[in-house]
């Protein structure tokens, strides 16, 4: 029953982030879009309020988090690699996304999820939930998990920015459909500046250098689209 109680938990999180669901957790943030509706979540930079999930979160994050052997990463590696080939074939540029492509991608997040838990052990799948939600909220204040171990956050920077982001959260899942396109990003807009607030110079210089790269990143993307 643990096993099946863990795979729901993460694919709750997964089907919010289905169509990009490697950028969510590697680019910085920049004021972006509120949550669609009806339909699977269009994947958000560097956590524009979706929820990340094991199939998101970089190889390199769960191994410092869940203390993975070098074979488990490759392995975890390898199956997130092939879930955005999949993905990424569903999503033809100009071609509208049908209820069926949107099925196809919740079976291959299951499929991937499954595959990536059965990988664990005991103590890594019982760690995995806290952590994937704690990269989650920092995400969801603008604090890309790949900068994370470069900011070197104090305990009391950490407590007060996961405040930060439940507040935020649980302010957000009290909107109407209506009103989260506006008012939702006007949320997110102010947990980052509050985040930002808690920030030494330092550290807000690495986080200011992950949003310029993001950003040209993007760039590069849009560049490569045309």
């Amino acid at each position: 029953m643990k096993s099946i109680s863990i795979t729901r938990w993460f694919l709750a999180g997964s089907l919010l982030l289905i169509p990009a669901v490697s950028a969510i957790a590697q680019e910085a943030p920049a004021p972006g879009n509120a949550q669609g509706q009806g339909q699977p979540q269009r994947g958000q930079r560097g956590g524009r309020g979706g929820q990340l999930s094991l199939i998101s979160v970089p190889v390199s994050a769960l191994k410092s988090g869940l203390k993975l052997t070098d074979d488990q990463a490759k392995k975890i590696e390898e199956i997130q690699k092939k879930t955005r080939a999949d993905l990424r074939a569903l999503r033809q540029p100009g071609q509208q996304q049908t209820p069926e492509d949107f099925q196809k991608m919740r079976e291959l997040n299951t499929k991937a999820t499954k595959e990536i838990e059965a990988l664990l052990n005991d103590e890594q799948k019982k760690a995995a939930p806290a952590l994937v939600k704690e990269f989650s909220s920092f995400a969801l204040v603008g604090l890309p998990i790949t900068i994370l171990e470069s900011l070197k956050l104090t305990d009391d920077q950490k407590k007060k920015i996961l405040e930060i982001a439940d507040k935020t959260q649980k302010e957000m899942a009290a909107l109407t459909p209506e009103e989260r396109r506006q008012k939702g990003r006007e949320l997110r807009q102010s947990s980052r500046e509050e985040a930002s607030k808690l920030l030494t110079d330092d550290q807000k210089k690495i986080l200011e250098k992950a949003q310029q790269e993001a950003q040209q990143r993007r760039q590069r993307n849009n560049n490569n689209g045309n």
